[in-house]
């Protein structure tokens, strides 16, 4: 596996997987994408709902998670790959029914009508023991006997140890998966301000999406926050008005730093219902990342409001690094 931050996203030729955690380490060359001609793309292999388990991990890309188990229904949020989750409820039987899970990371809940890895609870401890790396690079490519699977930045996949290793495998229950592509291991006792940044500015670009949460097929404004939190080591719910209620005041924008969070309201709403994460520069400067239409930076004024927009309003800026 190649271990680097989102911020080393350079393509190149095959070389060496090595090792850093924690800090950004030097530039290194991605794996080369395999053949599309001679590779099997089945994103669901050969998985299916295993009536008998309690628990289970996400085994597509994204994982849609609806508000109710019928098609047409809307987005809560998504699962990424290698996501551990808690089967709550089963509607209907085999590749047709619904199922009701439970994201371990941040307790959100909805339901998938799409298969997981399912586990027997023991299968899962010992899944749940390893550390778990995070997807650095823009998409990684994952594949096991069946199949090949295009991941997003931000994607898990469990390692078996931290030491320098050359090793491309990771096991998943009983199954047996190689990588290609970059990831980083989370260190909350080291994380920076710098990591949280540089990955946000990994989205850039990224199309948005309500209840979204990948580069690939899109964010919304909280999604974004949360996906990239994770690097720092933070797990946060997937809206804005909830992660405002969980981070640390910070009183004005002249104490505030970059990676703090700014979170909005319309002009004459209580609730908050936008968030996005200043970039503040030596000379004054104040801008926002942030998902509105696609994943930008747009310009402060002295009050926090962005793209002189005056139908909405600064209400918290909030600290979570």
């Amino acid at each position: 596996m190649l271990f680097r931050t989102p911020a080393d996203n350079h393509a190149a030729s095959t070389a060496e997987p090595v090792v850093s955690r924690c800090a950004f380490p030097p530039d290194e060359t991605d794996a080369t994408l395999p053949d599309p001609s001679v590779q099997q793309f089945n994103v669901m292999s050969d998985l299916a709902h295993d009536v008998a388990s309690e628990w289970g991990v996400v085994a597509v890309p994204s994982m849609p998670i609806l508000t109710r188990p019928e098609n047409g229904a809307d987005l809560n949020t998504e699962g990424l790959y290698g996501e551990p989750v808690r089967i709550l409820e089963r509607k209907g039987q085999g590749p047709a029914g619904w199922v009701k899970v439970q994201l371990l990371s941040n307790n959100e809940q909805g339901w998938i009508d799409v298969p997981l890895i399912a586990m027997g609870a023991e299968a899962f401890a010992a899944f749940q023991s390893k550390r778990q790396a995070l997807v650095s690079d823009l998409v990684a490519i994952v594949q096991d006997k069946s199949s090949t699977k295009l991941i997003p930045l931000g994607a898990t996949v469990p390692i078996e140890n931290t030491a320098d290793s050359d090793s491309q495998s990771f096991k998943i229950g009983e199954r047996m998966f190689s990588l290609q592509g970059g990831v980083f291991l989370p260190c909350p006792e080291q994380a920076t301000r710098q990591t949280l940044v540089r990955t946000a500015l990994s989205f850039v670009g990224s199309g948005y999406r309500w209840g979204g949460r990948t580069n690939i097929s899109g964010v919304d404004c909280s999604g974004f926050i949360l996906t990239s939190a994770r690097f720092v080591g933070v797990q946060l719910p997937h809206s804005a008005n909830r992660i405002a209620g969980l981070t640390q005041e910070v009183s004005d924008l002249s104490s505030a730093k970059a990676g703090d969070l700014l979170f909005y309201a319309k002009s004459g709403a209580e609730r908050i219902s936008h968030v996005g994460i200043l970039l503040k520069y030596k000379d004054g400067r104040l801008e926002m990342l942030h998902a509105s239409g696609v994943v930008r930076i747009s310009t402060l004024d002295e009050a926090g409001r962005y793209d002189g927009n005056n139908d909405i309003e600064l209400r918290k800026i909030g600290r979570i690094i």
